[in-house]
Order: structure tokens, then C-alpha cells, then sequence
């Protein structure tokens, strides 16, 4: 007689393992996603609005003001536009980053973006300038600059005309505008 139960053991163990590689291999990659989408997210900030409204005690007109608020450095800056834009935060890796450009080291730069859904144009949504957060000055004296806090706040870049749409290009540059070192203020 021919001993089948030895051939069935192999069989068996043979298909543990093909299905254990198979568990390990799926939670590898969707572990690895879920790594992917984490770090997407978190270098991928929305701005958020926010309307100051100081209290009316004496039934005057009270303005209201809208910020540009970013909030990984806890500052914000005051555009009327403050709900048609957005930004995109990038940290150095390292902790800090050389910007020959600006001859300058900086630890993180945001990019002022127009929100695609108030454009005509959606490939236009970059507004071509970076704003730099640095420990230290500018070397080169010619660029501006501003301390707030503890950091320094320097803008680069260089906006061109995006759309043939008119309201297009009137909010990119009123945008552009605002988006400067002396506007650049404390988040309370």
C-alpha cells in the first residue's frame, strides 16, 4: 500500500505558507498606503479662515476682518480673499534647508495657492510665490523680510499671467499682494 497521509501533510503546509505570504504581502502594502496617505495629509494643510469680529458696544459699523491663517506656524495674514485661498505647507526633512536663492537656511516654506473651486482656470491654482520661516535673517539685505515671534518670514517667486480669465488673474493678484512679510502676523 502507498502512505498518501505524508503527501497530504506536505500539501497542507505548502498552502499555509503560499496564504501567509499572501496575508503578509496585502498587509505590506496597505500598511504602506496608509504610511503614504498619512504623510500626503499632513503636507497637505488647507488654510483656515478666520473672521475676527470685535464687539460692537456702542451700535458703530464693525468691520470684519479675514486672515489667511497658517496654522503650522501660528501666524496669519489679512487678505478680504481669505476664503478663495489656500496654501501648501512643506517641512524640511532635516530640520532645516539651504535656499541658495535667498541665501538663507529655512526649516519649512509654504506655497500660496487659489482654491480650484473659485477659479475658471483650475490649472492656475499655484500663484507662483513661496513664503520661507526661518530661525535666521536674510544675509543679503535686499530681501525683505520680517521677524514675528521667533522667525523670520521672506517670500520668493515669481507669479505670471495664469488665465485669459479676468477674475481669474484680479484674485491671483490680489492674492499675490497681501502674501508678504510685512503682512505676516501672530495667530492669537
Amino acid at each position: 500500500m502507498i502512505n498518501h497521509k505524508g503527501f497530504s501533510a506536505v500539501i497542507v503546509l505548502l498552502s499555509i505558507l503560499v496564504l501567509t505570504a499572501i496575508g503578509f504581502t496585502g498587509y505590506y502594502v496597505w500598511n504602506t498606503q496608509q504610511e503614504d496617505d498619512q504623510l500626503n495629509a499632513a503636507n497637505q494643510q488647507s488654510a483656515t479662515l478666520v473672521s475676527q469680529e470685535p464687539t460692537n458696544t456702542n451700535n458703530s459699523p464693525v468691520d470684519t476682518q479675514k486672515y489667511l491663517v497658517i496654522n503650522e506656524w501660528g501666524v496669519k495674514i489679512p487678505t478680504p480673499d481669505a476664503d478663495k485661498a489656500t496654501y501648501t505647507y512643506y517641512k524640511s526633512p532635516s530640520g532645516t534647508e539651504y535656499q541658495g536663492l535667498i541665501d538663507i537656511e529655512f526649516d519649512s516654506y509654504v506655497t500660496l495657492l487659489a482654491k480650484n473651486d473659485v477659479l475658471t482656470d483650475k490649472n492656475c491654482s499655484n500663484l507662483g510665490v513661496v513664503m520661507y520661516r526661518s530661525t535666521e535673517k536674510p544675509k543679503d539685505e535686499a530681501w525683505t523680510y520680517k521677524k514675528v515671534g521667533n522667525y523670520y518670514f521672506t517670500v520668493t517667486g515669481s507669479p505670471s499671467i495664469c488665465s485669459e480669465n479676468a477674475q481669474d488673474e484680479d484674485l491671483r493678484k490680489s492674492l499675490i499682494s497681501v502674501f508678504m512679510p510685512e503682512n505676516v502676523i501672530l495667530a492669537q
